[in-house]
């Protein structure tokens, strides 16, 4: 399994001749996908910092409105525990399970915020008394429909905005990696890792000063497999 090891997140501004703290935790996995049948996931945190800390779970609804990636209230996951304190080197098993019953078709998709809740410090000397970072991470949960889904997507090409389209009109996510864009042989735009929900789309502002009219060629992978596709351009 994937471990990715958060040192630094969020915090409050710096000062000069202030000092700042921080503890560290680690989270695996890096991504949760709860299967039709499954009573849910899994998560494990553990603190690899000298300190003990307070970690809170927190579940968002992953929406893409506009072209770009969102996240609203939801109260669709249970948390279990929402909250706990963790000792130097100690662990803790966060599960994860659906309040209702899956979708019939079409994937759901959430995001798991994993954050330290800093801890009020109180100094009898104030010029000693350091800034807080409080840690987080953003981990995407999937939930399978309970029928068979796969990804449908799409791409277009405005060259008078210079933007790049990327719809799944399928009723999973896709996934790319290695996303580059091409026109006459060579490479434009190189995009970063991205995810397109069912039924939803990322747009991308291509630089406008190595596009040209005419049509493009996007190479890619994904979870779907390879991507290589050329793109007329839409006027």
């Amino acid at each position: 399994m994937a471990r990715l090891h958060y040192l630094l997140g969020w915090g409050l501004a710096l000062f000069t001749g202030m000092a700042a703290s921080q503890g560290s935790f680690t989270v695996t996995p890096l991504r949760v996908d709860i299967a039709p049948k499954a009573t849910g996931g899994v998560i494990e945190v553990i603190n690899t910092s000298a300190g003990t800390m307070t970690v809170q779970a927190q579940q968002r609804a992953w929406v893409q409105i506009n072209g770009s990636d969102g996240q609203e209230d939801t109260r669709d996951l249970i948390l279990s525990p929402a909250v706990f304190a963790l000792k130097p080197g100690e662990k803790q098993v966060v599960r994860i399970a659906l309040r209702g019953a899956p979708d019939a078709r079409r994937e759901r998709a959430y995001r798991l915020l994993v954050s330290e809740l800093p801890n009020p410090q109180v100094s009898s000397t104030p010029v000693q008394s350091g800034f807080r970072i409080a840690l987080r991470m953003d981990l995407p949960v999937f939930v399978a429909p309970l029928q068979p889904a796969s990804s449908e997507p799409s791409y277009t090409f405005e060259p008078a905005t210079s933007r790049l389209h990327v719809r799944n009109a399928g009723t999973a996510h896709i996934r790319f990696t290695d996303f580059k864009v091409m026109q006459a042989g060579r490479t434009v735009a190189e995009l970063p890792v991205f995810t397109v929900l069912p039924g939803g789309e990322r747009t991308f502002e291509l630089p406008r000063e190595r596009v040209a009219a005419g049509e493009v060629r996007v190479q890619a992978q994904s979870n779907a497999g390879p991507v290589d596709a050329v793109l007329a351009a839409k006027r």
